[in-house]
């Protein structure tokens, strides 16, 4: 009984998954991931362009490219899956 307990520091594993993906499976968990995602990525434009304005714009016009061009690839992919 006492062996069982040495190994068990307390702590009890109630589900496998991480908590990312039990938030992601909760619709008002999955909002909230994607408004700390982006918030997450305005900051770092914010920090990587050091407050200026064009740069920023620059920045946040690549970046909604690219999530464009991934989208339809996204979208391509999974239509020839079906």
């Amino acid at each position: 009984m006492a062996k069982k307990n040495d190994n068990d520091y307390g702590f009890h594993a109630y589900s496998e998954e991480h908590l990312i993906k039990r938030i992601w499976r909760v619709g008002i968990g999955r909002f909230f991931l994607l408004i700390v995602g982006f918030v997450l990525l305005i900051l770092l434009n914010l920090l990587i362009s050091l407050n200026k304005v064009k740069i920023f714009l620059t920045l946040i016009g690549i970046e909604v490219l690219i999530a464009f061009v991934a989208g339809w690839i996204y979208f391509f992919i999974r239509q020839r899956s079906d």
